[in-house]
């Protein structure tokens, strides 16, 4: 009898341990099915993941985002799977890479595309979104299965705040706490121009002499000569809806405007339409920039800080599943380059592609970080691994359940971002340019190149020994770059669909708020 009772006792209790996935590496990780939970995913705009304070960073641009993920899993090698907006969030919402889903210009997603939304819509959630417009508009079909998709009602606005979209969130929180729900939350207040409150302006920086004009996009496309202080080209420019008819409207702009040199000059959009400023810009000048870009950042973090501490009023937090994710960074200098012009050349370099993975899951109590690597496409099979729901086999992202309980230390040997995008209007390339990436923790092959071959350009870094991929090593590992660009051609054939996708005809307003915004196209 004693025995009988012996055994009644110890098969629960092995029952129980076998349910909480112990790994000593993670300390006792347990199954994370959590069929009722909430699911809120947080997607800021232009967010690098390396000015962060939790991912090192020293200055103190992420106080609250900081103190959220000390009970979070935190991924330290997440990336996304596009440089721009709007192929990222389509990669999220479809687990599938921009070559397959094929939202890679300016077009409407298929409706055929199953979405994340559309998925948990079949298993009763509410799903909402409050975004800041944008390349977050629903009019490119990303609004597929959201029952409220806001996206703010002004179209001369591009970049809308998380100011107004945390604030729209907690409302509708308010008045459907008693619903299971899918929240999507974005916002553009990382996005240039780097113009934060004023009480954010100086955190970083209390002096500055210099005189750009910091109201308005900068941008940077060329290469400096690292022994000077000036930029050697022309390819510097302020971006602004303005018309500069002549050259006295151009030094109004800016003491240190350099004349336009036709010789050099070869964009005709520049001349069509005389509404970007050349200038030079000196080291002090670039800092100033990246100062400014930390005070958005502050910005952001008080405004995501301010949303956490009044959703955990709500009294629902402890059954919320939140997840933190960059849509991609930004370029702050990396190769002479200084701002992202979305899809141009030469921004597909960590910065830009290194993003914040942040998940706080009700059933972690304690920080645990993981370096395996992974992608924007791997968030849609978690959530669903999370809530038990099952995934659809088309898609391309992989469950993290492997790597979180630690049954597998890498989830893939290699990551994978890239796409397409033709000429159109946009100012910095006359051909369709593909761009590819393959990256392991190793190394990364960079290929560029238009469909006539005039652009042909193939970069190789040791990331392990070169972090900030300065040395290109193309010409000294050819047998390396031929074995990953062999499976980078392999991947892009996998990858790629064929999509005959309806283009979005966007109004004047909207073209003008694109414009406003950085970008020519």
């Amino acid at each position: 009898m004693r025995n009988c009772c012996f055994v009644s006792l110890i098969i629960p209790l092995i029952l129980l341990t076998a349910c909480t996935a112990t790994d000593k590496k993670n300390e006792q990780i347990p199954i994370l099915k959590c069929k009722d939970c909430n699911v809120i995913i947080i997607y800021p705009n232009n967010l690098r993941e390396d000015h962060l304070g939790l991912y090192g960073y020293k200055k103190d641009t992420t106080p609250n985002i900081n103190e959220f993920a000390k009970d979070s899993m935190v991924f330290t090698n997440a990336f996304s799977q596009s440089s721009w907006s709007l192929p990222s969030v389509a990669s999220l919402f479809t687990s599938k890479y921009p070559f397959s889903h094929g939202l890679m210009n300016r077009y409407e997603l298929a409706q055929e595309e199953t979405t994340l939304a559309e998925i948990l819509k079949l298993y009763n959630y509410s799903t909402v979104a409050f975004t800041g417009g944008g390349d977050y508009k629903s009019i490119y079909g990303i609004n597929q299965g959201f029952d409220i998709f806001n996206d703010g009602d002004n179209p001369e606005i591009f970049t809308g705040s998380f100011n107004i979209t945390t604030k729209l969130a907690l409302e509708w929180i308010e008045g459907n706490k008693d619903k299971k729900f899918f929240m999507f939350l974005q916002g553009y207040d990382a996005h240039c121009p780097y113009n934060p409150p004023e009480k954010y302006r100086t955190l970083f920086e209390h002096s500055y002499n210099g005189d750009i004009n910091d109201s308005v996009c900068i941008r940077s496309l060329g290469f400096k000569d690292n022994n000077s202080d000036e930029y050697i080209n022309l390819n510097a420019y302020y971006f602004d809806n303005v018309r500069i008819n002549k050259l006295s409207d151009i030094n109004r702009t800016t003491k240190r405007t350099s004349e336009i040199n036709k010789s050099k000059t070869k964009n005709p959009l520049i001349i069509q339409y005389k509404d970007i400023t050349p200038l030079n810009l000196t080291k002090e000048d670039v800092a100033h920039m990246i100062n400014r870009y930390d005070n958005e950042i502050r910005y952001v973090d008080d405004l995501i800080g301010n949303f956490l501490k009044k959703l955990q009023e709500t009294g629902i937090y402890g059954n919320t599943i939140i997840i933190f994710a960059g849509d991609h960074g930004e370029s702050l200098d990396e190769h002479g380059r200084l701002g992202r012009t979305g899809v141009g050349r030469g921004y597909y370099y960590d910065g830009v592609l290194h993003i914040p993975l942040i998940i706080k899951h009700p059933y972690i109590k304690k920080a645990q970080k993981f370096d395996g690597l992974v992608g924007t496409i791997d968030i849609m099979p978690a959530i669903l691994n999370f809530l038990d729901i099952p995934t659809p086999h088309e898609i391309q992202g992989l469950s993290l359940l492997p790597l979180i309980n630690g049954s597998k230390p890498d989830l893939r040997e290699f990551i994978f971002a890239g796409g397409r995008h033709g000429p159109g209007v946009y100012p910095f390339h006359y051909d369709t340019i593909i761009h590819d990436t393959i990256r392991s923790k190793k190394w990364k092959l960079i290929f560029e190149r238009s469909l006539d071959l005039k652009i042909n350009n193939l970069e190789l870094y040791d990331i392990e020994n070169d972090p900030m991929e300065l040395n290109n090593l193309i010409h000294e590992e050819p047998e390396i770059a031929f074995q990953l660009k062999k499976r980078l051609f392999n991947w892009e054939k996998s990858a790629k669909s064929k999509r005959n996708l309806k283009e979005v005809k966007l109004s004047s307003e909207e073209i003008g708020a694109i414009r406003r915004a950085g970008y020519l196209g």
